[in-house]
């Protein structure tokens, strides 16, 4: 499913946002998740997409310097928010980034022990209190799938080669932009 979410947006730019475990079918003999009804589908810009995933490149690396500065680009900060937020922010983006930074690209993140919503629900405060601006438009349907995607992840217990995912859709996504062809997967 992640794998798929992140396929979605990175190689075919558009998304069905809506992550109800009803939407997909699982293939048992091809061994292949299939994505229904695309009612919800949404498509997203280059330009959107290439600083959504240097701030994803950012939690993946620990960068925080990337983090905020793609933040700022893309309209989740305006660049006056006080220390507090941009903290917020960053640890905010780190949580989500979390799965990606495992120590080897074929090591699998266990869902089934993350603890997401005990560290987001602590933050929520400050980003209610110290936000400035409204997240950009297309955020809220690509979030709400995102979400669901870990939600589903977590309910499965799923234990996913995450880092390996967000490499090689990263590596991907370079090509793409210089029109090269994309790794097979």
């Amino acid at each position: 499913m992640l794998e798929l979410c992140f396929r979605e947006l990175f190689e075919w730019k558009v998304m069905q946002t809506d992550p109800n475990p009803a939407n997909y079918l699982y293939d048992l003999e091809k061994k292949r998740l299939n994505l229904l009804d695309f009612g919800a589908g949404r498509d997203f810009d280059t330009e959107f997409l290439d600083k959504y995933i240097e701030i994803i490149y950012g939690a993946y690396s620990s960068d925080r310097e990337k983090i905020i500065e793609n933040s700022k680009e893309l309209g989740f900060l305006t660049g006056e928010e006080n220390r507090e937020m941009l903290n917020a922010h960053n640890y905010g983006v780190m949580i989500v980034g979390e799965p990606f930074r495992t120590s080897h690209p074929d090591e699998l993140y266990n869902f089934g022990t993350a603890d997401f919503t005990e560290k987001v629900v602590k933050i929520l405060p400050t980003m209610s209190k110290h936000r400035l601006t409204p997240p950009p438009q297309e955020v809220y349907s690509l979030h709400k799938k995102v979400v669901g995607t870990y939600l589903m992840c977590i309910k499965l217990k799923a234990q996913v080669p995450s880092r390996r995912i967000f490499e090689e859709t990263y590596e991907n996504w370079q090509r793409l932009k210089r029109n090269e062809p994309l790794i097979p997967r």
